[in-house]
This record gives C-alpha cells, structure tokens and sequence, in this order.
C-alpha cells in the first residue's frame, strides 16, 4: 500500500517539476526571441 502510495506521489512530483521546467524553458525561449526581434 505504501509503495504503491510513494510511487504515485513521486510521480505526480516529477510530473510538477517538470511542468515547471517547461514553463521557465517557454519563457526564456520567448525572451531571447524579443530580444532578437528588437
């Protein structure tokens, strides 16, 4: 029970993370491509 209770909740950490990730990739990418476009 506790195994399968750690394994959903370091997968919903993960899926966090790396949503977050994402977000700050999006937008830094957004940023370098104004800076360019200026």
């Amino acid at each position: 029970m506790s195994k399968v209770f750690t394994a959903e909740f370091k997968l919903e950490t993960a899926k966090r993370v790396l949503d977050q990730n994402y977000t700050y990739f999006r937008r830094c990418e957004g940023d370098e491509r104004q800076s360019v476009s200026h």
